[in-house]
């Protein structure tokens, strides 16, 4: 791997590699919050990988965002019915993501005043019981 990024990329400066066992495959969802210039930080939320782009059904809320909140937000999703029992897949760890979502927003409560973005995708949501593995992070800060 050093090898390849040194032959693409002569001038990048590498200092190591992080490798990390695959995931097990699940729903890619995408969990996040943003700071709106008039309203504050606000949490996104949907389906996550390209999905999100592509299909732009997010579900948006201001912090803080509390476990009731966080239900209504998956349930507002037009891919809401993914996360249950479909075409013979077991239903997904629901109760998993929304625990990640309320904690995400405490998480932008504590850092407000220096928190630009921070986004889980793919946040790879395992069938029920498995729970939820953060794949990809990014954190903006000021």
């Amino acid at each position: 791997m050093h090898a390849d990024v040194r032959a693409r990329a002569p001038a990048a400066r590498l200092d190591g590699a992080l490798v990390q066992r695959m995931a097990a495959a699940g729903l890619e969802m995408n969990i996040g919050i943003q700071r709106d210039s008039q309203f504050g930080p606000v949490l996104v939320a949907g389906l996550g990988g390209v999905w999100v782009e592509v299909l732009q059904d997010v579900s948006l809320r201001l912090l803080p965002v509390d476990e009731a909140e966080a239900w209504a937000m998956l349930s507002e999703l037009r891919a809401a019915p993914l996360l249950g029992a479909f075409r013979g897949a077991p239903p997904r760890d629901t109760a998993a993501l929304v625990r990640v979502m309320v904690a995400l927003s405490r998480f932008g409560l504590d850092l407000a005043e220096r928190l630009v973005s921070v986004e889980l995708n793919p946040l790879i949501l395992h069938d029920e019981g498995r729970g939820v593995t953060a794949v990809d992070a990014r954190l903006l800060l000021t």
